[in-house]
């Protein structure tokens, strides 16, 4: 009938969670970085792609979460990040990373315009992210002529006839941009 008593605690550990909602788009050849966050669980946390895969040319810090390099090819990638913490206690989350091709300027050439006709072409592009914007990277355009850095539009009324060269440059908002010579013959 001996009764002996101790005192005893257990800690309970807050459960284990995956916080991202999702990861940003990126671009192919633009560097990337993104995150996947934990919340709760016990520190010391160790990070693993348990489904699919990473765009190519990104890789996952096992010790961070953390998601970085320069994606190789375009496409639409799926995968499921599983982080584990110290005491054992594992999650899964599902994430999707967008990756767009690289940005390319497709104009290769402009018809020709003429002395005192309107003149109005568009440059043209693929890929990239967001809104772009437009720049005359260098050379001259035909007097009479403007450049919309918004557009790419190429529009007025030529007053000088000849062989103009200009250098048009494309930029995404990651920063990407493409450059390309453009010839604008005018005709008398």
């Amino acid at each position: 009938g001996t009764i002996a008593t101790t005192a005893l605690s257990i800690t309970v550990a807050p459960t284990l969670s995956i916080t991202a909602a999702g990861l940003d788009q990126a671009e192919v050849g633009v560097a990337y970085t993104g995150s996947i966050n934990v919340a709760d669980g016990v520190e010391k946390y160790t990070w693993s792609i348990s489904a699919g895969v990473l765009p190519g040319g990104l890789t996952l810090d096992p010790t961070s979460g953390g998601i970085s390099g320069q994606p190789a090819a375009s496409g639409t990638f799926n995968f499921t990040a599983q982080v584990s913490d110290i005491w054992g206690a594992t999650v899964t989350s599902q994430f999707s990373i967008k990756v767009n091709e690289a940005i390319a300027l497709t104009t290769k050439s402009l018809p020709n315009g003429q002395v005192g006709a309107p003149y109005s072409q568009t440059l043209q592009f693929t890929g990239g992210n967001g809104t772009v914007i437009w720049a005359n990277a260098g050379g001259a355009l035909p007097d009479g002529l403007n450049f919309d850095g918004n557009t790419g539009a190429i529009t007025g009324t030529p007053k000088k006839a000849g062989v103009f060269k200009f250098s048009a440059e494309v930029i995404d908002n990651f920063g990407a941009s493409d450059l390309k010579d453009i010839t604008i013959t005018i005709d008398p």
